[in-house]
């Protein structure tokens, strides 16, 4: 599982270019094992200052509920099928060299 999460971060490190990837384990609507990795970029910590003026640092747990609230549909501008395609392109190619 671990090198699997290393694997699927590296590919968003390096296709969205994030200034953090943060992983979690919630389990509150199904029991399933799955985890979210969750991108933290320039544009989603801008937005997030602008909605909270009052704070002067970043907290994860904190910036992922409120995204989570936010963002509750597609955002527009945004291609995420393409960003998706580029990750799995990514990891394709990784799978081969191990």
């Amino acid at each position: 599982l671990g090198p699997t999460l290393a694997m699927a971060t590296a590919a968003i490190e390096i296709v969205v270019r994030p200034q953090r990837v943060y992983c979690a384990l919630f389990s509150e609507e199904t029991r399933a094992v799955h985890f979210h990795l969750f991108p933290r970029t320039g544009w989603l910590t801008a937005k997030y200052f602008a909605a909270h003026s009052h704070e002067t640092e970043i907290s994860g747990p904190r910036l992922m509920d409120w995204a989570r609230r936010t963002f509750q549909k597609r955002i527009s501008g945004m291609d995420s099928d393409e960003t998706l395609k580029k990750i799995r392109a990514w990891l394709t190619s990784r799978s081969i060299e191990v």
